[in-house]
């Protein structure tokens, strides 16, 4: 016998225990393994109405399908004798929500103020029910936005968009845009 055959021979226990799970770990494998491959089953089902996805869509509030809606939001130049917004106005933003649900006297809600996607500034807030003349509406109007910090351009678009802070006071989102006008 060469010295070749004698090291080819000679195992150490770390490399048999090696060769043991090696051989182990393939012979389980092989029992799980069925006997003769199939093609997959799929199985097509109706799912019940209220677990089915639906697609996104803009959300349009009727005061028939949620207790709580946003019945209109509003995005404006701060300063009433103006029309259009510019890069260093101030903007005001409010929204104004109804309610089927007896028994509400407030609800939360957030505003968050977006150029072209991205968001400058957010406020929360309460919207109290029933002060006004209306017993069933309630005004949400965060504090007004000055917008010389954000450096904004002529043509940027500025949006405000309104949600429920707790999505079981209400689903639907409203928003209101406007381009930013030449100064």
């Amino acid at each position: 016998m060469s010295s070749g055959e004698n090291l080819d021979k000679r195992i150490s226990r770390r490399r048999l225990l090696k060769i043991i799970a090696v051989a182990g770990g393939a012979t389980a494998a092989s029992t799980m393994l069925p006997n003769k491959w199939a093609k997959p089953v799929v199985e097509v089902g109706v799912l019940p109405a209220h677990a089915q996805v639906s697609p996104t869509v803009e959300v349009t509030a009727t005061a028939t399908l949620e207790p709580v809606i946003i019945v209109t939001c509003h995005l404006a130049n701060a300063d009433q004798q103006q029309t259009l917004i510019r890069p260093t106005d101030t903007v005001e933003t409010y929204a104004i929500i109804r309610t089927t649900r007896p028994n509400i006297e407030s609800i939360e809600l957030q505003m968050a103020l977006s150029v072209d996607g991205l968001v400058l500034e957010t406020d929360r807030g309460v919207a109290v029910i029933g002060p006004d003349n209306d017993p069933n509406e309630a005004t949400y109007r965060p504090s007004d936005i000055d917008l010389t910090p954000f450096n904004l351009n002529p043509g940027d678009r500025l949006t405000a968009t309104f949600s429920f802070v707790d999505p079981g006071d209400g689903a639907d989102v409203c928003s209101r845009a406007s381009t930013i006008a030449s100064p």
